[in-house]
Parts: C-alpha cells; sequence; structure tokens
C-alpha cells in the first residue's frame, strides 16, 4: 500500500491510501504534492476500502445494472457513490471515508476521467466550495476565466497557452468560494483534447505521448511538460469570452448576460454532481457582476494567439 497527499482549498490535506496500481495513475491525473512531510491539522483520509465496497455493493447493486448506471446517496453525514466496478464512500457520523476500484476498472476510472472527481466535488461542497465550468490560465498573479460550451475553443486555447509557457490553473473545473470569488483553485493537470485539435497543436507537442480513449479522446498531462504550467491556485483578473468564428485575433467589451449565460453549465454541473447548486449560481453572479469581461477573438495560428492572449493577460496585470 502506498500514501499519497493531495492538497486542497481551505488548508485541507487529503491523504490517499490504496495500491501502487492506484496511486501511480493518480500521480498522473491529480495535482499531488510527493514532498509533503508532516500531516497537515486539516488533513482528511481517504482509504482503500474493498469491505465497504463489497457491504454497499451487495446491497445496491442490481444484475440488471450496466457500465453507465449508478447508486448515489449522501447527505451531510453520509456518502454512498456506486459505479461498475468502483465506488466511493463515507461512514455515516465519522469522517471516514473510503474508496474501491476493481482491477478491470481501474485504468479506466483513474486515466480516463477526472479522477475522484464526484468524492472531491464532495467534500468541497461541504467547505463551501463550488465547481464553475471554466478554464483557467494566466500569467504571475493574474489569470482569467474562460467558459465555453463545447467547441468553443477552450481546451485547445488552455493546451496551446501550456504548451508554449503559460500557467494553467485548469482545463474545465476550477473550485471557487463566493466568500473568495476572485481566488481559482485546481486539482486536475490535464486537458481533454479531440482530432481537430491535434492538427492544431501538433507543431508544439513534439515528441509528448498523450492517453487516448477510443478514437476521438485525447489527453496531455500538464506535468509531462518542462513548463512547470500546473499552478493550484491563482488570482482572477477578467473573463474571457472565446470566438473562434471569425478567424482573427480582437478584443472587445463583453456582455456580462453572455458571460453568464456560458457560466450557468456550472449550475448544470452542480446538480448533477449533487452540490449546492444555489451557491453556485451565487459564485456565478458574482463573478459575472464584478470581474471584467471581454469577448476575445481568435485565430487558426496557435502562435498569433499565444501573443495576442499573452498581450490581454499582461494588461490585466
Amino acid at each position: 500500500m502506498e500514501k499519497l497527499f493531495l492538497p486542497l482549498p481551505n488548508g485541507l490535506l487529503l491523504k490517499i491510501h490504496a495500491p501502487f496500481e492506484v496511486t501511480s495513475l493518480l500521480v498522473k491525473g491529480l495535482s499531488i504534492d510527493l514532498l509533503i512531510q508532516n500531516e497537515s491539522s486539516g488533513k482528511v483520509c481517504l482509504e482503500w476500502g474493498r469491505k465497504q465496497y463489497s457491504y454497499e455493493k451487495n446491497k445496491y447493486w442490481k444484475n440488471s445494472f450496466g457500465a453507465e448506471d449508478i447508486v448515489w446517496y449522501s447527505n451531510s453525514e453520509e456518502l454512498c457513490f456506486l459505479g461498475s466496478g468502483f465506488g466511493f464512500f463515507r461512514e455515516k457520523g465519522t469522517d471516514n471515508y473510503s474508496f474501491y476500484i476493481e482491477d478491470n476498472r481501474t485504468e479506466d476510472v483513474l486515466t480516463y476521467t477526472y479522477p475522484l472527481l464526484n468524492f472531491l466535488v464532495y467534500l468541497l461542497d461541504k467547505y463551501s466550495y463550488s465547481p464553475i465550468h471554466a478554464a483557467v490560465i494566466g500569467l504571475n498573479d493574474s489569470y482569467v476565466l474562460l467558459p465555453g460550451k463545447q467547441n468553443a475553443g477552450k481546451s485547445t486555447t488552455t493546451a496551446s497557452w501550456a504548451l508554449l509557457g503559460g500557467k494553467v490553473i485548469g482545463d474545465d473545473i476550477c473550485f471557487i468560494k463566493p466568500e473568495a470569488p476572485f481566488l481559482a483553485h485546481g486539482l486536475y493537470p490535464t486537458v481533454r483534447l479531440r482530432e481537430p485539435s491535434l492538427s492544431m497543436l501538433k507543431n508544439y507537442l513534439g515528441n509528448i505521448k498523450l492517453s487516448q480513449k477510443g478514437n476521438s479522446k485525447y489527453f496531455l498531462n500538464f506535468n509531462d511538460l518542462d513548463t512547470n504550467c500546473f499552478k493550484s491556485k491563482g488570482k482572477l483578473s477578467a473573463i474571457l469570452l472565446l470566438n473562434i468564428e471569425k478567424d482573427e485575433c480582437y478584443q472587445e467589451l463583453g456582455s456580462r448576460k453572455k458571460a453568464y449565460i456560458n457560466l450557468s453549465s456550472s449550475m448544470a454541473f452542480s446538480v448533477h454532481h449533487k452540490a449546492d447548486a444555489i451557491r453556485t449560481m451565487k459564485t456565478v453572479k458574482l463573478l459575472t457582476q464584478e470581474l471584467p469581461i471581454y469577448e476575445v477573438g481568435l485565430s487558426k495560428d496557435i502562435f498569433k494567439n499565444y501573443q495576442f492572449l499573452n498581450s490581454i493577460i499582461k494588461g490585466l496585470q
């Protein structure tokens, strides 16, 4: 059994105790700190729990369930998230958390999805953090939020930004507390890419190996880069609404209404993951009311886009 530490917002430290084949994948998928020597007073333990998994599976899982089915109940005192071949649990009335993944599901659960996402959303929700559906990129102490629906250019922009030396807090999900709405936290040093993105990025990927699922999804791990590009938190300076349809670089004042609409998927995400959607809505309102908002046009020229975004973010510092 191996022990890992995942620093979380609010001074929390998640200690994960699991077999090597599990921890070796978690190191690739989460912002694990391997240098921590002292266990924090805000420590939360996540133990490898075959016994708890077997109990919950025998109690709730039916033979008619398929690979996409989920058994899920949670409240302020307990958690059961049971899928096909894996589960995350909290014992009622305790702060004891456990998880277990069957051998044939380990790689799929920990490589091709955001590892432990449902558990981390549940845990951070207890500390009033909202999941925000947006990428976060930046320079030095200035970061920008990039909301957007699928095919908005968010992941391609994030990947190219990292490959060319920029800093990244997240590609798809960050965590923000409404009491501190300008501080974004990231846990996942990966970006998911599709075929069209790869053709645009091929000159910058070099010999970097991407993980792949099926014929359409590819995963770039920021920790594989030499740029030390992934950061666990950063101060937000603006919201940038990307527009790739005009194939030209431009910057103009953006609509607060459009920014709110683009970030509204955060509420749907919160509902889906059983976080506090009302708190998430409050966080989104604060972000779109208080931060400067710009519509930013990008071209098909990756390096030109990087230079343009670089100048915008520098101007916000």
